[in-house]
């Protein structure tokens, strides 16, 4: 049988820190970017809903610290 489950959450040092995001920028145009280096785990954009656009930042965890390095 498959394990459908999902995996346990990455350890230390496998968030990096994003910035200088362009505003139009959602996670689906960054994602591809972001899964050349390794598995994404999680992305989080920081996002001005008032706007409907992101602030410029966010966090991206990989699922291991040899990918988020890159």
């Amino acid at each position: 049988l498959e394990d459908d489950r999902a995996p346990d959450r990455p350890g230390p040092g496998c968030e990096v820190f994003l910035e200088n995001l362009p505003l139009r920028y959602t996670e689906q145009d960054l994602l591809p970017h972001l899964v050349k280096v390794g598995v994404v785990y999680e992305l989080r954009l920081r996002w001005d809903s008032s706007a409907n656009q992101n602030v410029g930042y966010g966090d991206a965890t990989y699922g291991n610290p040899q990918d988020a390095e890159e």
